[in-house]
């Protein structure tokens, strides 16, 4: 059954009705062609009846059966990355084969195009090898990367520096690190780290090159050369010493990706305490953007994707329609938010953004839409274990926020495990790549399998 890591989550925070449903499937999305799963689904399911205006007519019928072609559209968020939809276009074409092979289905996906001011856009096509359903994914990624790019330019080494200090003295007034140390470990060494890695290699290389500097130059000395001389030739070990801690440095800076989790932290912070532009203005019109999307009725489920802080603009967006489109959750295409690897629990905690935390509730504890968290404990880009409404006015039988761990560990092979363990940032971009082994969570199977997330709970119970 459930791991010891997935269990903590039902210590900590009691699921409803719906939620419960969820448990007991949540991780049958990543069932294989023959699993009891897909025989509970009746095989396939068939993109939905319209109306004569090209309107979806009722949201339920798309947790039926048939042999049509479902169509889901992806709107994902990405995070604190400068790079643009170029990196998250190549992660598909990369994982299309691995996780063909792995699902039974043939994967095809199309070049990149632009969909829009602020977004990119391809398909995704799959077919089940066994039963021949079709699935057709319009996967649109909603950029902020230009927001991004000004902001990572925008901080010098040394404001990194200062900014990765602050950071750490603020969650340690504020009594954070204390008390929420065990739910999220790697989160909090992520804190620690920078500034640790900063201090250790500032007294080294103060101490190393003042040793090199005294015993050369004594030793210069005492070899019969004279003052100017020894003095030379230990400053020239200084200067060897100081070269050398600075290649040791950029290895230590280089394998904990140590500035991308300085401005991530500064952001995290900024943004929280009203510091830096919160850019509620992009979150609003990928609000926007979604709205238009479910009114066109072309899709059957409208799946929006938030990963790390890219999170935090997906509840803003997801809350924001719900508000202007009454209709979402009670008629037309499903809609559902899946966050990977978010570090909302952390921005509460670092400042008021009461709009943000209006808007996390109204998620939490809606039945309009379908709230899937996949986090994982040992992301030390994230805020790991921690629930996903701690600290909001929100009594536990309300909340409707299904978390999970995506248990990197089992579903990747030893050696891969190993490799990303070791490496932050691609452990924090494992969310999007196609597992390896097992039947729990695979990015890759959620997008392109032929029902809604909503239908393993409808289906399976």
């Amino acid at each position: 059954m459930w791991s010891r890591s997935t269990r903590f989550y039902n210590n900590i925070h009691k699921k409803n009705d719906l939620a419960g449903e969820v448990d007991r499937v949540a991780w049958g999305l990543a069932a294989g062609p023959t699993s009891p799963l897909r025989e509970a689904e009746g095989g396939a399911v068939p993109s939905r009846a319209r109306g004569r205006q090209g309107q979806v007519e009722d949201a339920g019928t798309a947790d039926g059966g048939g042999h049509g072609v479902y169509r889901r559209r992806v709107l994902y968020v990405h995070g604190f990355d400068p790079r643009g939809p170029r990196v998250y276009h190549g992660f598909f074409r990369e994982g299309a084969g691995i996780a063909a092979g792995r699902f039974g289905r043939t994967l095809s996906v199309s070049p990149r195009r632009k969909a829009g001011p602020h977004a990119s856009a391809w398909t995704v096509e799959a077919t089940d090898e066994a039963t021949g359903q079709r699935t057709v994914t319009d996967y649109e990624v909603l950029r902020w990367d230009d927001i991004v790019r000004d902001l990572w330019t925008a901080r010098s080494p040394l404001r990194l520096i200062l900014e990765a200090f602050r950071v750490l003295l603020f969650t340690w007034r504020a009594g954070i690190l204390r008390t929420h140390y065990r739910p999220a470990r790697a989160g909090f060494l992520a804190i620690l780290t920078p500034p640790a890695i900063i201090a250790a290699a500032a007294l080294a290389a103060v101490l190393l090159t003042l040793a090199a500097y005294a015993a050369i130059s004594a030793l210069a000395g005492a070899l019969g050369a004279g003052a100017t001389t020894a003095a030379l030739a230990g400053a020239a070990a200084a200067g060897a010493v100081l070269v050398g801690v600075f290649l040791l440095w950029r290895v230590a800076e280089t394998r904990t990706n140590l500035w991308w989790l300085t401005r991530c932290l500064d952001y995290l912070l900024g943004t929280a305490s009203g510091r830096t532009d919160r850019s509620v203005a992009r979150a609003e019109h990928f609000a926007g953007r979604l709205v238009e999307a479910w009114r066109s009725g072309e899709d059957d489920e409208i799946l929006v994707v938030g990963h790390s802080l890219g999170a935090l603009h997906a509840v803003r967006m997801v809350a924001g329609a719900l508000r202007q489109e009454e209709g979402i959750g009670r008629r037309g295409a499903r809609v559902a938010l899946l966050t990977l690897g978010q570090t909302i629990p952390f921005y509460n905690m670092l400042g008021e953004d009461r709009a943000f935390r209006e808007d996390l509730v109204l998620l939490g504890t809606t039945d309009r839409i379908t709230f899937f968290d996949v986090t994982s404990g040992s992301d030390p880009g994230s805020a790991c274990r921690l629930p996903m409404l701690e600290g909001m006015d929100v009594r536990p039988e309300d909340a409707r926020v299904v978390q999970r761990e995506p248990d990197f560990h089992d579903i990747l092979g030893p050696e891969t495990f190993r490799h990303v363990r070791a490496r932050p940032l691609e452990f924090h971009f494992q969310y999007l790549k196609p597992s390896e082994r097992g039947t729990r969570f695979d990015y890759f199977e959620i997008v392109t399998r032929p029902a809604p997330l909503r239908a393993v709970v409808r289906e399976a119970a």
